[in-house]
């Protein structure tokens, strides 16, 4: 009799999907709850802006960062709706080279989210530049 728990190829970090449980708790980062919503209170929470700015950071963590953003901050956007036009809305994040270092990016981007969401952002992208060696800060402004 074979064991086959010893023949099942395990997943690397690469192979796994950025938003499946596997990936983010193999990074030690906070865990996430799995509904969008605690509550219906969270639903009528009132979204609040908040500027994030990150800089030096290794230009492979982009991807990571985006999915982060996704799995953190579910709410729809209040700085681009329905009613804009499609033209000149603001639909991605506006990755930039680091002047100064070569392979880095920088970013400084203007968000909503609910205050639950921004601060779950906020741990997650802190662990990753404490991991890193990248700067983030996301401030809300009002």
């Amino acid at each position: 009799m074979t064991n086959n728990a010893l023949t099942v190829p395990t997943r690397t970090r690469r192979q796994a999907d950025l938003l499946t449980a596997d990936f983010w708790e193999d990074m030690g980062l906070p865990q996430l709850k799995t509904s969008v919503a605690d509550s219906f209170e969270d639903v009528a929470r009132p979204a609040h802006t908040a500027v994030l700015e990150i800089s030096a950071m290794p230009s492979e963590l982009r991807q990571t960062v985006e999915s982060a953003m996704v799995v953190c901050i579910p709410s729809p956007s209040e700085l681009s709706g329905s009613n804009k036009d499609p033209l000149t809305a603001h639909w991605f994040t506006a990755w930039r080279r680091d002047p100064f270092e070569l392979g880095l990016t920088e970013c400084r981007e203007v968000i909503t989210g609910t205050q639950q969401e921004l601060n779950k952002l906020r741990d997650m992208l802190e662990n990753l530049a404490d991991e890193h060696m990248f700067e983030v800060e996301l401030r809300i402004v009002d």
